[in-house]
């Protein structure tokens, strides 16, 4: 287990000090984990993008969880079972949607942060 530690301890510290790191020429950065050279930073901008579009079908299902979940609550026939299963269902869809739209948002931030270094 301490061992495990370490390692996860160290990996920290390389993302901690990979711009460090990569602000020296290609030739001290090549044995990073995490240092992109110039030619890299495609590769990594194309992740974002596919990530960003995961992000967004993510919270397009979430969205149609909702309006089913609304129908579920409308067609309960106030049936107590009915009801409270359709407003658990109205509730994890609106966290659901919160918590995509602030990932697609996160995602978009870091990818420009990172590009403007």
């Amino acid at each position: 287990m301490k061992k495990i530690k370490k390692y996860i301890i160290i990996v920290i510290l390389i993302f901690i000090f990979r711009d460090v790191f990569s602000a020296w020429p290609d030739i001290y950065c090549e044995w990073l984990p995490w240092c992109w050279t110039r030619s890299s930073v495609w590769v990594l901008d194309f992740i974002w993008k596919i990530v960003a579009e995961l992000i967004k079908y993510v919270a397009v299902a979430a969205v149609f969880a909702l309006i089913a979940s609304w129908f579920m609550y409308m067609f309960s026939w106030w049936d107590d079972a009915k009801t409270k299963k359709a407003r658990n269902w109205i509730i994890w869809s609106l966290v659901a949607v919160f918590i995509s739209i602030s990932a697609y948002y996160l995602v978009l931030l870091i990818n420009n942060a990172r590009i403007s270094l």
